[in-house]
């Protein structure tokens, strides 16, 4: 069964397994252009609290990473409203086409939840020219609410889950 382990969680030996984990995800060539690597994503978190890394995992195999940033919508997406960004989500290329990308995004929106009761849903950006990563969010119940264009990567898609009481109608679209 496939989990997210949120790594402030965990106690510090597990954390630093988890840790080894993600900053050993292999990528697949060219997927630097829709997500950071491993690396750089364990950084960013470590210097922004308002970043909750999580691991993925997978029958105790670290399969993926993904942060989720309340507020973090707004700055990098120019999303309004009280919405968790979902950020970073990597599947390490020997787990790709297998569902996790789908099954973590999917998690991610109960994670949230969890996490940040008070936030209206959750938010992500996806690279129009990564038709993989759009099937899998769709497949994990995000819609397509609006587009922008990020200035290092091109054109994204904004692509969003609301909790319950959130209604799809009520987003706005960006442009």
């Amino acid at each position: 069964m496939l989990e997210l382990l949120l790594l402030e969680d965990v106690p510090d030996a597990e954390r630093a397994a988890l840790e080894a984990g993600i900053a050993g995800l292999a990528m697949l060539p060219g997927q630097e252009a829709f997500v950071s690597g491993p690396e750089r994503l364990l950084r960013a978190a470590a210097a922004d609290p308002d970043r909750k890394l999580f691991a993925i995992q997978y029958q105790d195999e670290v399969v993926g990473t993904g942060t989720l940033h309340r507020g973090g919508g707004a700055a990098a997406l120019g999303w309004p409203g009280d919405w968790v960004l979902l950020r970073g989500l990597l599947i390490a290329a020997p787990g790709q086409g297998r569902g996790y990308g789908s099954a973590a995004a999917a998690a991610a929106v109960a994670l949230a939840r969890q996490l940040f009761p008070q936030a209206e849903g959750v938010v992500l950006g996806v690279n129009i020219a990564n038709p993989a990563g759009q099937r899998a969010y769709a497949k994990a119940g995000y819609a397509v609410v609006g587009e922008y264009l990020e200035p290092r990567n091109g054109p994204q898609l904004v692509m969003a889950q609301g909790f319950s009481s959130t209604k799809v109608d009520d987003w706005t679209a960006v442009n």
